[in-house]
Order: structure tokens, then sequence, then C-alpha cells
């Protein structure tokens, strides 16, 4: 890798993760070995292994790759989902609308 990929692959990302980082953690976020990870990645399963724990693992306030696991459920992918509960109401909000959880009544309509 040369010249400017190398220098966006080291730029943080919102939670601290350099995108190489991301990238490893999101293949390990599916809760598979170092050697599969480590296949997937272009990297040996040993570092892996060292780039989950002293750097990963550390910048995410975690322990392990089953917390790792957790963390990009509750972090990634809910985030990311759109019909999610806290999405829909965020989304009503923000737009000034309708409560989804009111049957369609306008935001803060009371109902007795």
């Amino acid at each position: 890798m040369s010249g400017i990929f190398r220098i966006i692959d080291q730029l943080p990302l919102a939670n601290g993760l350099t995108l190489r980082e991301y990238e490893v953690a999101a293949v390990a976020a599916e809760g598979i070995s170092m050697k599969k990870i480590g296949a997937r990645c272009g990297l040996e399963p040993d570092t892996v292994k060292v780039m989950l724990g002293a750097r990963i693992y550390r910048k995410l306030g975690i322990h392990s790759q089953v917390e790792l696991v957790r963390w990009w459920i509750e972090n990634i992918e809910l985030r990311n989902r759109g019909d999610c509960e806290a999405c829909l109401l965020r989304q009503a909000h923000l737009a000034g609308t309708e409560d989804p959880q009111n049957s369609g009544k306008p935001a803060g309509s009371r109902t007795d």
C-alpha cells in the first residue's frame, strides 16, 4: 500500500479505529477464528491476535471477541438499521411529524 491509501488507512474513524482496524473488527465480529479472520483480511493469525488485543479491544474498551460481537451488534448493526424503535422515534422527532408509538397522531398529542 502506498501514498494516499496508506494515509486514508490510518485515519481514525468516529470510534477511534483506523479503517484497517474497522475492517478487522467487522470480520472478527462474525465470531470466526483468528485463522479465518487473517485469511479474509490478508493477515497472519498472530497479527490478527495482536491487532485485536493491543489495539481494537483497547480502543473499544472491551476484552474479548465475545464482547466485540456484542459491541458490534449494539453500536454498529442497530445504529445502521433504519427500522429500530429508537431510530423511528428519532426520525419522527427530527421531522416534527408523527409519533410512531401513538397511532399516527402528531408528536406530543395526548390520548386521554
